[in-house]
């Protein structure tokens, strides 16, 4: 809560320069663990305040049931752009609340066959949890980045880590010229 408050006056005193919706999932095969999300970004003279939900499944070939686990994050860093604008590097750190359906040790020998196991399960009630992520970008358009994040959940119950690939859309760039714009400013008219 101090952490929301906080950023809430941040962004509020401060002009917000960009925004973007991030598209988010995890790159891995079936049979690895699967997450995605999605993320509201606010860019402000060099800080970066996001509000991301993600939902994650861990199904293993032979094994059940799959573990699904559920988080919401606030965070708080920073970015830096290339001159040109088309690539950025951010990081962030904050505040999340973690919840979910774990397997335990315990094998349920009534489900389990000769090719599959089952084990019991038990809920994680929601439980405060330290995200990290940074994350790099490459930006084609004004309104589109394509990139990869690292993210990294920490919690009492479990930790993650997760690379994670976005599609962000909104206003990403901050002054953005057309070529044609940035031509005329260049080169001085002949009269």
């Amino acid at each position: 809560m101090v952490l929301a408050f906080v950023c809430s006056l941040t962004v509020q005193s401060q002009y917000i320069e960009t925004y973007s919706f991030a598209f988010k999932a995890n790159p891995y095969p079936y049979g690895s663990p699967i997450e995605e999300g999605i993320e509201a970004n606010v860019l402000s003279k060099k800080y970066l305040f996001s509000v991301g939900y993600y939902f994650g499944e861990d199904n293993e070939l032979w094994v059940s049931p799959p573990e699904k686990y559920k988080q919401l994050n606030l965070l708080f860093g920073g970015y830096s752009d290339s001159k040109n604008e088309k690539f950025r590097f951010q990081y962030q750190a904050g505040l999340g609340v973690f919840w979910g359906r774990f397997r335990t040790d315990q094998i349920d020998t009534e489900n389990s066959g000769l090719l599959h196991t089952a084990y019991f399960t038990k809920d994680i009630n929601p439980t405060i949890a330290l995200p990290i992520k940074i994350g790099r970008r490459h930006i084609p358009f004004p309104s589109m980045s394509i990139g990869v994040d690292i993210q990294v959940n920490i919690n009492e119950h479990t930790s993650l880590l997760r690379p994670m690939l976005s599609i962000e859309i909104g206003k990403l760039r901050n002054n953005y010229k057309t070529p044609l714009a940035r031509e005329s400013t260049l080169v001085p008219k002949k009269h």
